[in-house]
């Protein structure tokens, strides 16, 4: 699997298409766990989290968080989304963009301290 760009990421506030594009990218399936049952409720704690604080955890990474697009895109395909999943997808990006920067600025701070 090639390493994620923040190039390769939708812009801000996208539309649901390019958001539905962007997830379809991430096979979780692969990646996370084989079987829809199990990556659902693998899923079901964060989302429950999420669903009371509003704010997608800050622990998950990068894989995690695909993981989560990508189910929400298996969800629409599916039929089984709703009003707010744009929204939701949009909020997802969005921390995967948090953790891009912050892996940038983690790289540049080791790249600093192997110089000195």
């Amino acid at each position: 699997m090639s390493v994620l760009r923040m190039s390769d990421l939708p812009s801000v506030g996208c539309s649901i298409d390019q958001a539905l594009e962007f997830a379809a990218t991430y096979n979780a399936y692969n990646q996370i766990a084989a079987e829809p049952e199990t990556l659902s409720a693998m899923y079901e704690p964060i989302r429950r989290v999420w669903k009371q604080t509003g704010e997608v955890p800050e622990w998950m990474g990068v894989d995690l968080l695909r993981g989560l697009l990508f189910l929400m895109y298996r969800e629409g395909h599916f039929g089984y989304d709703d009003d707010s999943t744009l929204r939701q997808m949009h909020q997802v990006i969005d921390a995967i963009r948090s953790r891009l920067t912050e892996q940038h600025e983690d790289e540049l701070r080791l790249q600093a301290l192997e110089d000195d």
